[in-house]
């Protein structure tokens, strides 16, 4: 689907491809983020 994109629109799939990228590697962030409060030990 994207393959056959990029040939006809390079820009366009790969600026598709960098925002894919960002969303996700923000939405990783956020879910290791609670994951490692949820977790930690709690000494105070």
């Amino acid at each position: 689907m994207l393959g056959t994109a990029r040939f006809s629109d390079p820009c366009g799939s790969h600026f598709i491809w960098h925002i894919l990228n960002g969303i996700m590697l923000g939405w990783m962030i956020h879910v290791c983020t609670r994951h490692m409060l949820a977790t930690a030990p709690q000494w105070r």
